[in-house]
């Protein structure tokens, strides 16, 4: 359903895509056109599989985990939370 503005369409499961390319889904997170996703809570998961936790952290797509320093932590399965 197209806004009455025009600038957002809601689809059926209530994501809501913005003119610039931005879609806002129903669970509050925010996917961006270059694939990058922003988590209610901060988080972001990047299209190449990073993610960068709200407290600076990051996982890296090797599943090495860093400080907001850049200092390794540790390291985790890919696919697995730190």
């Amino acid at each position: 359903v197209e806004s009455a503005d025009g600038q957002s369409v809601t689809h059926p499961d209530g994501a809501v895509q913005n003119l610039d390319g931005t879609t806002v889904h129903a669970d509050g997170s925010i996917e961006h056109p270059n694939g990058d996703v922003q988590h209610k809570d901060g988080t972001w998961v990047f299209a190449d599989g990073s993610v960068n936790y709200p407290d600076g952290r990051w996982k890296m797509v090797d599943g090495t985990i860093t400080d907001a320093e850049g200092n390794v932590l540790g390291t985790v399965k890919p696919d697995a939370a730190p």
